[in-house]
């Protein structure tokens, strides 16, 4: 197994429904950055998550530490994990499919050595491409 780091990037729309007459856009979006952290911690697999993001946008920054045998692997087990997160700190992912997320994976050196690092940059090369 190869250590890899998952990141994806994006953007979430908080509406005034979400939070009642207490609408407060920018608390919401820091109360959801916090949930869906404590949410990441809850799985299996997943290692320092950490998300960044604007307050004002609702643009944001996921990543996670997943072990994996490959780039796919890695992706495949990632993004599920982080819409259940997201999901979990009562965002609504009902529009998951649609969203134009990025992805960057990338190995973790200090936890694959070179022959792993190279299969899986070899990897994500076909999958970029």
């Amino acid at each position: 197994m190869t250590k890899f780091e998952v990141t994806l990037w994006g953007q979430f729309v908080v509406t005034p429904e979400y939070d009642g007459e207490n609408y407060d856009h920018d608390d919401v979006v820091d109360r959801t950055f916090n949930r869906t952290v404590q949410e990441l911690l809850k799985y299996d697999g997943v290692e320092d998550p950490q998300i960044s993001g604007t307050i004002t946008t609702g643009e944001f920054e996921v990543s996670i530490l997943v072990d994996a045998a490959s780039y796919g692997e890695a992706v495949s087990f990632a993004e599920p994990t982080i819409r259940s997160a997201f999901h979990g700190a009562d965002v609504n992912t009902d529009d998951w499919e649609s969203v134009p997320f990025e992805v960057l994976v990338h190995c973790v050196k200090a936890e694959a050595d070179d022959e792993h690092i190279e299969a899986a940059n070899q990897e994500a090369d076909l999958i970029d491409a």
